[in-house]
């Protein structure tokens, strides 16, 4: 992760997401920021920070449809640096959809039922 780069954590507002856990444990020399928001609605708590991000986990709840919604927002609401890692958290029931450009599957991981999908954002 590039210096003084922020990244950020997404889960919903009433859960506590294993992200959390994740990112205490990284020795982190960037400011962290953890938003929990209603992710079937926008992300327009974005809008507010002057800065783009290069590293996102999310966490949202499993088989909700969530994920491709949460990643239009990122988007839509240009938070996004080139290159950037998003990391999903989510159902083997529910996998990231391979072709949702500009997004690239990089690595799959199974644990159990759930599943960890790296992405990179590519334009």
């Amino acid at each position: 992760m590039a210096p003084n780069q922020p990244f950020l954590s997404i889960a919903t507002a009433n859960r506590s997401p294993s992200c959390e856990k994740i990112w205490l444990a990284l020795p982190l020399e960037s400011p962290t920021r953890v938003i929990r928001w209603d992710l079937s609605r926008n992300l327009n708590c974005l809008h507010s920070l002057s800065f783009t991000f290069n590293l996102i986990f999310m966490d949202p709840p499993y088989n909700k449809n969530m994920i491709a919604p949460a990643l239009d927002h990122l988007l839509a609401g240009h938070s996004l640096e080139n290159g950037a890692r998003i990391i999903v958290e989510h159902s083997h029931r529910e996998p990231v959809a391979p072709d949702r450009l500009p997004f690239e599957i990089v690595d799959r991981r199974r644990y159990g039922k759930t599943l960890v999908s790296f992405l990179n954002y590519v334009v």
